[in-house]
């Protein structure tokens, strides 16, 4: 009887510490922009791990679509620490959210295109 107990014991441990293991490794992750020139979350096992909270609120908003999470991030995440590549992202939805803030109902979006020593420091 106490085999049976020590080995349910041992399984519900295991089945936890894999489940604790998992929500962790969930909680680390990066931008990634594909070929395609879609940009995703994906799972990156070299970021720093983010509090709970904000992973949970950018894997929502990236889950619905980029602009969904560019959004997040540009406007909700602003006084957030964020590792650089997630940081660079901000600051580029950042421009965007300040250049439509500042555009007259009617008028045209003018984002300045970032220049080349902005995009050298891009985290890649």
């Amino acid at each position: 009887m106490s085999h049976i107990a020590t080995s349910t014991l041992d399984e519900t441990t295991s089945h936890s510490t894999r489940l604790q293991n998992t929500a962790a490794k969930s909680l680390v992750i990066a931008p990634l922009l594909t070929p395609q020139g879609h940009l995703r979350l994906t799972a990156d096992a070299d970021a720093p791990p983010l509090p709970a909270t904000l992973h949970d609120r950018l894997a929502a908003a990236f889950a619905v679509d980029t602009g969904h999470g560019l959004l997040q991030l540009g406007a909700s995440e602003v006084g957030c620490a964020l590792p650089p590549a997630l940081a660079w992202w901000r600051d580029f939805a950042v421009r965007y959210m300040t250049a439509l803030c500042a555009t007259p109902e009617g008028g045209e979006i003018a984002v300045a295109v970032p220049g080349p020593m902005h995009l050298c420091s891009m985290p890649w």
